[in-house]
């Protein structure tokens, strides 16, 4: 496969550290609502686990065993026991959320520059300009399409100038009608593939 010389120094130049927020308003409204749906849901736990325990238990206390031998029973509530763990738990649980947002966050975001980058490029009028990913498996048909699709333009405009070419080197030498009708109507099939 074709490479450019600013695809290869582009691949050369990662920095995955310091470029891992490659479009921030996507990224951000992603794991903004990764985040949303997980608080929602440790909200949801935690209601759910204290009207429970409030329906369930008439006094909120229960005896406890301390490790102390010699102390015997003593009593607590069960809220002041779980709270502290369950709230611990989901601590861990949204800054787990948080890391798996950024990383599944950028696994979208990726690609969606690289096509971003590689239209900017086309429209320049870089049409030898191909997309690459890395991920070959989950991008290959959309790779392929794009870069087919910039192999065609060019192949169509390169037919097209070609086309001109000649009209403008016949109006020089004075071509015969016939030739000058045929090749405008090969530059006008070109366009109506286009122009539809």
């Amino acid at each position: 496969m074709f490479v450019s010389p600013e695809n290869s120094t582009r691949i050369n130049r990662r920095r995955p550290i310091r470029n891992f927020i490659v479009l921030p308003g996507i990224q951000t409204r992603f794991i903004v609502h990764f985040v949303q749906v997980l608080l929602l849901a440790t909200f949801l736990t935690i209601v759910a686990i204290v009207m429970t325990y409030y329906l369930k238990s008439n006094s909120g206390d229960f005896y406890f065993m301390s490790k102390d031998l010699t102390k015997g029973l003593e009593q607590k509530s069960l809220l002041t026991t779980i709270l502290p763990t369950l709230l611990t738990v989901e601590l861990i649980c949204l800054l787990v959320a948080l890391y798996i947002g950024l990383f599944a966050s950028r696994k979208i975001a990726v690609p969606l520059y690289r096509i971003q980058m590689w239209a900017k490029e086309i429209v320049k009028g870089n049409l030898e300009y191909n997309l690459l990913f890395r991920e070959k498996t989950e991008c290959r048909e959309l790779e392929n399409s794009c870069n087919m699709l910039a192999k065609t333009l060019k192949a169509d405009l390169d037919q097209i100038k070609e086309k001109i070419q000649v009209l403008e080197t016949g109006a020089q030498t004075s071509l015969p009608p016939e030739k000058i009708l045929a090749e405008t109507q090969a530059v006008q099939e070109i366009l109506q593939k286009y122009l539809k």
